[in-house]
């Protein structure tokens, strides 16, 4: 899944979780945008993960990656 191959990633840069920034709009996101330093629900996700705590931001079509990256200070 996202997690494993994020793992990967991490274990190669020699990372960790909180350095993680992820996008999710759907049920099996929920498990990454946990791990995740910054767990990010898109505008259009499902209602689950906008009522987790989660950053939300606007949907894709409304450049929502691009507001949470300034949000957090990446842009």
């Amino acid at each position: 899944g996202k997690c494993a191959g994020i793992e990967k990633v991490l274990d190669e840069f020699s990372l960790t979780w909180d350095s993680v920034i992820a996008f999710g709009d759907g049920e099996n996101d929920w498990q990454m945008l946990k791990k995740a330093g910054y767990g990010v629900a898109m505008g259009n996700a499902i209602d689950a993960l906008k009522q987790g705590d989660f950053y939300i931001t606007d949907s894709v079509e409304r450049d929502g990656v691009v507001t949470a990256l300034r949000h957090f200070g990446l842009l």
